[in-house]
């Protein structure tokens, strides 16, 4: 057992981990700025997440304001092995060169942006008695969701999750619940749950399968995507066929839901009292239109999400890996818009990880692990792992929750919120889940995405309800992950060890890939104008790899996403065997 801090940057024990101190120990120091030492001697890199605005006196923004024509050149980096220790930036002010040197693009600049000074205006920045540049992490209320909202979609989420476990017996027990839940920006009394998913755990190596038909990953917040996913596929489905008649709407009748507990499992007296039934004929419908997350594009080709609808998730406790592994505790009941970090220099601060193979928690991902093989993986000269949800939700920041093969028809759909239950921690969450993308605005991969993708920066929030606590409900995790969608009468419940359906591995989950791919070859099938927007136009894959691979626009931006940690010394993003893929029809 280690005795020592489990955040520190004490990684000896972990022979195949990155030592970052062994790669900077020869780099030149940076001139300090006249302030007042710190304890430590560690540096604190600003990370500007929360802000837009540029920070005032300190040597980039004064060279800035005193000579606004001044042009930036990236010199190229210095490099061990895979691994860059050390950035060049040029700055060109006339006809005047500065270099600067620096662990990052953002303090290179900073090099230079004091050299310049002192050489054409003769500001020391050591006198010259700026703020501390290197300190501050700075908050943005744009980034704080309206606590009246957070509490209100907690209290009901859980109430929800109390309605549909509670005639499930012992199954009903979970560690983590997560779940999907519509608002509207024109309505703030209006929601609608899309789904309820319990769980916390990913399957064993030699559970891998070639038929797609095994859900690898049972995190509860990936589960909630897949349900939402789901969810799309129907939309979208109701919409080519121009027909209502199957579309349960949640009307805002779910605040007053509670009263109906004895007929949550009666399926007719339930939908008649908690959902509006959409006929093609009904004269209700464009008063509830709201409801219907999904439209035709303007132009007539494919979908987009409607004007006014809001995408927010819940997670009953912060997401695995960066998010969560500073946050050992929820010691503080208040929900603070600024959580300083006492050792925001860290390098573990913000690292890839992995998930464990059939456990919990994660770990920093290993240098030259990033791929797993079939046989490697089978034979247990690997371990089977998955990226942590908070590298994922991060990756979602870009490419949109709707999925690679949804892509081919929908623009991509962005969270507005994360909404956590416990462990929320201002500066760890909004850092681990899209402030390290783009951590000192110089990424060059994310300069590149593609047309309509973007760096999204949803809002965070801590539900304080006291309803009901956001604590797990049992002490060791269950073996078990539950999903319950929109007009489900039963959740489906998945075995985390074998990835398909509790007590019966002959039947496969309906968020299995296997299931999502029938319903996009099923959608192909249509052969309907409203689809035209893929790049497959009329030919229907058979691969499910193929697919994928036929969404370039959403594969650039999630390869750019995943190329924007490399830059910044996170880590390399793991790639599952390429055989899971192989499947098809």
């Amino acid at each position: 057992m280690f005795s020592d801090d489990f955040a520190s940057d004490n990684f000896d024990k972990y022979s195949g981990f990155v030592k970052f101190s062994e790669l900077i120990e020869n780099e030149p120091k940076e001139e300090p700025c006249d302030v007042k030492p710190r304890k430590s001697n560690k540096q604190k890199i600003m990370i500007r997440v929360m802000t837009q605005d540029a920070p005032h006196n300190n040597p980039l923004a004064l060279i800035n304001e005193l000579r606004p024509d001044l042009i930036w050149e990236f010199g190229g980096s210095e490099t061990k092995g895979k691994v860059v220790v050390s950035f060049r930036m040029e700055l060109l002010v006339g006809d005047k060169r500065y270099t600067g040197l620096g662990k990052t693009k953002k303090l290179a600049k900073y090099a230079a942006a004091r050299e310049a000074l002192r050489e054409l205006f003769g500001i020391n920045c050591a006198n010259s008695n700026p703020e501390p540049n290197n300190v501050v992490i700075e908050t943005n209320d744009n980034l704080m969701l309206d606590q009246k909202i957070a509490d209100m979609l907690g209290f009901e989420v859980l109430n929800m999750a109390q309605l549909i476990f509670e005639h499930l017996g012992d199954i009903k027990k979970w560690n983590v619940l997560s779940s999907i839940i519509l608002t509207s920006e024109y309505d703030p009394n209006w929601f609608d749950i899309i789904c309820i998913t319990t769980g916390t755990k990913c399957i064993k190596g030699d559970r891998l399968s070639m038929t797609g038909t095994t859900i690898h990953d049972s995190h509860a917040e990936i589960l909630s995507r897949r349900c939402f996913i789901a969810f799309l596929y129907q939309q979208i489905q109701v919409i080519i066929d121009n027909n209502y008649q199957g579309l349960y709407i949640f009307h805002s009748l779910q605040f007053q839901m509670n009263t109906y507990l004895n007929y949550l499992f009666n399926d007719l007296i339930y939908r008649q009292l908690c959902c509006i039934k959409i006929t093609s004929n009904s004269t209700c419908y464009d008063e509830y239109r709201a409801e219907f997350i999904l439209k035709v594009r303007d132009d007539g080709y494919g979908f987009c999400l409607k004007p006014g609808i809001k995408i927010n998730l819940f997670i009953s406790t912060a997401p695995c890996g960066d998010a969560r592994v500073f946050m050992p505790n929820d010691s503080s009941v208040s929900c603070r818009k600024f959580d300083d970090d006492p050792h925001a220099n860290r390098v573990s601060r913000g690292l890839l990880r992995a998930k464990i193979e059939a456990g919990e928690g994660t770990i920093p991902v290993r240098r030259g692990c990033s791929t797993l093989t079939w046989d490697g993986v089978l034979l247990g000269e690997q371990r089977l792992q998955f990226m942590s949800c908070s590298d994922k939700i991060a990756v979602w920041n870009v490419v949109g929750i709707q999925g690679s093969l949804l892509s081919h028809f929908i623009e991509p759909i962005y969270l507005d919120s994360l909404i956590l239950g416990s462990l929320f921690n201002f500066s760890h969450l909004t850092r681990a889940v899209h402030g390290r993308l783009n951590m000192n605005f110089d990424s060059e991969s994310l300069k590149k995405l593609p047309n309509p993708y973007k760096v999204n920066q949803h809002k965070v929030a801590k539900s304080l309800s006291k309803q009901q606590e956001y604590t797990r409900t049992l002490t060791k995790s269950p073996n078990y992950a539950i999903n319950w969608i929109k007009g489900d009468t039963f959740p489906e419940i998945i075995s985390c060890d074998t990835g398909k359906i509790y007590q019966n591995e002959e039947q496969y989950s309906r968020l299995s890939k296997k299931t999502f791919f029938q319903s996009f070859r099923t959608l192909l099938g249509r052969n309907t104008p409203k689809l035209c927007t893929s790049p497959l136009g009329l030919a229907i894959p058979t691969i499910y790899r193929d697919a994928k691979t036929s969404a370039t626009n959403y594969l650039q931006a999630r390869l750019l996403a995943v190329q924007s940690f490399a830059e910044q010394n996170l880590g390399d993003w793991i790639q599952v065997p390429a055989e899971v893929d192989l499947f098809g029809f």
